[in-house]
């Protein structure tokens, strides 16, 4: 055989050779997304938990083994405060419209379920048990993303929020572009990026009802009131630093006992508030908010107050704040458009102490508040008010803890 027809024998298979890689990579290249899990998918992504529970229930219905369709079933019921039936979908059975239960079968192997496994156990309240399906996840594969804010959540509920913010960190690295990571990524940014990328959420589908959308619209115009304003800080204003100062007992209008307070001195109102530890920062009744000159900035509405539901108010500016022999400047809290706050002049969240060391003496009644320790990354403890009651760690304020000011942590924003 000559030269040229070896050459052209060689090529002819060359070409048939690439022609069948060609063909097996078309046979074994991924299926195509099912429009219908797709579908139940932006439904979600939409906020629309009903019609996207309803949406997976179809699907697991024809397909009881797919995996996707009972991770969206299990997140949407966590949305809707579902939290017993999450629990059976999670673990094998889903409740079917003529209430009939269908095993679904367990899937240890997969991190999807395994990490909405975590979120159930979260919500329950089993904290250790959640933490080792979110370790189980993460073993399983390292990419899954809501494993990362599972953890997150879970250690920032714990006060850990050196480690939270790595979680955090972890899961903004692997998929920034997430819906779920860009709102919990919110809380991290400067107040500027924070603003634009705020704007940039609520202007297309997100998986929020209609309170959060409204309670992210009213922090987007609380941002839009104070973008070009120094940070409202509550800095320790005295030279003393640490303060051992009175509790009080409170009572309601037919003089049985509320709880345990203390006064504090707002601009130059004396006020009495409720210590409530499953508050977030101090809040006033709008009466008790005029007779202070407090400055309003811009509405919100809050929820948590009774059961009532959410209830309006603005959020507004006290130019200091004592509390014992301790004195904070610039201080911004919360206030209702009501008379009293559960009967009282106001509530303060033990998370506004979250920078002293905290020794409450009930027998005696005193409140003794003492600087901590500074953190390895600080140069200088922190020395403020939580006074929002939401833990912020914006660059500014982090710039301001490496140059001795106040430091706070960070707020994780996002749920399932």
């Amino acid at each position: 055989m000559s030269y040229s027809s070896r050459s052209t024998l060689i090529a002819a298979l060359l070409l048939f050779w690439l022609q069948q890689l060609i063909a097996v990579a078309g046979d074994t290249k991924a299926p195509a997304p099912d429009p219908e899990l797709a579908a139940a998918d932006q439904l979600f992504r939409a906020g629309k938990f009903g019609e996207a529970e309803v949406s997976y229930q179809a699907l697991l219905k024809k397909n009881p083994k797919l995996v996707s369709a009972r991770v969206g079933l299990v997140r949407s019921m966590l949305r809707e405060q579902k939290i017993d039936e999450a629990w059976d979908a999670v673990n094998g059975t889903f409740i079917k419209d003529a209430g009939i239960l269908v095993d679904l079968g367990v899937q240890p192997d997969s991190a999807g379920l395994l990490a909405v496994k975590g979120d159930v156990q979260f919500r329950l309240g089993k904290i250790s048990d959640a933490e080792e399906s979110y370790l189980a996840a993460k073993k399983l594969d390292p990419k899954e993303v809501r494993t990362y804010l599972g953890l997150a959540r879970l250690y920032a509920s714990s006060s850990l929020y050196r480690q939270a913010y790595d979680q955090l960190q972890i899961a903004h690295e692997i998929a920034a572009d997430a819906i779920e990571v860009q709102r919990a990524w919110l809380g991290m940014l400067p107040r500027k990026e924070r603003l634009a990328a705020l704007e940039a959420y609520l202007a297309g589908p997100h998986p929020d009802d209609e309170e959060e959308t409204m309670q992210m619209e009213e922090a987007l115009e609380f941002l839009k009131a104070t973008i070009d304003k120094p940070v409202h800080a509550c800095k320790l204003a005295s030279k003393v630093e640490q303060t051992d100062t009175n509790l009080e007992t409170m009572y309601t209008p037919n003089g049985r006992m509320r709880g345990i307070g203390l006064s504090v001195k707002l601009n130059d109102q004396q006020v009495r508030l409720l210590l409530d530890t499953g508050a977030g920062g101090i809040m006033v009744s709008h009466k008790i908010a005029e007779s202070a000159g407090l400055t309003r900035i811009s509405s919100r509405h809050y929820g948590g107050i009774g059961d009532k539901g959410l209830q309006s108010g603005y959020t507004a500016v006290a130019d200091h704040i004592r509390v014992g022999d301790l004195e904070f400047q610039d201080c911004v809290v919360s206030v209702i458009d009501k008379d009293s706050v559960v009967d009282q002049d106001g509530v303060i969240g033990a998370n506004v102490f979250m920078a002293y060391l905290v020794d409450l003496y009930l027998p005696g009644m005193r409140l003794k508040l003492s600087p901590l320790p500074k953190r390895p990354e600080d140069t200088v403890a922190p020395k403020s008010l939580n006074s929002e009651g939401e833990e912020q760690a914006t660059a500014e304020q982090k710039q301001e803890s490496v140059t001795g000011q106040a430091s706070k942590q960070p707020k994780l924003m996002g749920d399932n």
